[in-house]
């Protein structure tokens, strides 16, 4: 979804994301921690992980961010990250906090909009600690990620001192409205359970989710459920 008025550069960026079904991966299974890791905020503010699958001669970048009880880390994101290089995109994908290689209580979100402010200042770390200030990118994400995504876009879009290169979002199944269950049982999760037990999972919601909600290929299924690093 690129911006209307985006410089001309979106439209490369775009045309190179395409047939990333063609990549062969690097490894399969969960990839080691890359070693790369910062902080938005001080001492206190939990480490996050992140990895970068470097362009030769990077005409580009993308910020790329997993779902809910995902990770960066997945032979999918290898894959991603592996096309978009050969094809002259940089792109660096981050474990939230709680998730992957990264600091944090295990999947816990306590505020989605903590997660919003990690992956714009993630941004900024990006264009600065790598060199690519001056270079076009897009911002993109998977479920939960994809939304977030879209959430960085508007602030991206309308600030232009941040948004000074940002050329549009990429989304895969990006979560934009969800099934809240009844109001009844909306408010007692609200006022009751989270209160009392803010960490605790409700016995009638799926965790983790089975694989085969989710995906058709079986081989697909039996390396997610293999992998332990998945909520």
């Amino acid at each position: 979804m690129p911006r209307a008025d985006a410089p001309s550069e979106a439209s490369g960026l775009l045309d190179v994301s395409v047939g990333l079904t063609g990549a062969s991966p690097a490894a399969s299974g969960v990839a080691p921690a890359s070693g790369l890791t910062w902080r938005n905020g001080g001492a206190d503010a939990p480490l996050l992980a992140y990895r970068e699958f470097k362009a030769a001669s990077p005409k580009g970048f993308v910020v790329w961010q997993h779902g809910v009880g995902a990770h960066c880390n997945e032979r999918s994101d290898t894959l991603l990250g592996e096309a978009c290089a050969a094809r002259g995109l940089s792109m660096f994908a981050m474990d939230l906090s709680g998730h992957g290689y990264s600091e944090g209580l295990a999947c816990y979100i306590e505020d989605y909009t903590q997660h919003v402010d990690d992956l714009e200042k993630f941004v900024a770390h990006v264009r600065r600690q790598h060199g690519l200030g001056s270079l076009p990118f897009l911002v993109g994400g998977e479920s939960y990620g994809g939304g977030l995504s879209l959430l960085v876009g508007l602030r991206l879009h309308g600030h232009p001192l941040n948004g000074n290169g940002f050329c549009g979002v990429l989304l895969a199944a990006p979560l934009v409205v969800g099934n809240a269950p009844p109001a009844p049982v909306t408010w007692t999760l609200r006022n009751c359970c989270l209160p009392c037990c803010p960490t605790a999972t409700p016995f009638f919601m799926p965790n983790p989710v089975s694989p085969e909600a989710i995906w058709n290929d079986p081989a697909i299924r039996a390396e997610k459920a293999q992998d332990s690093m998945r909520w």
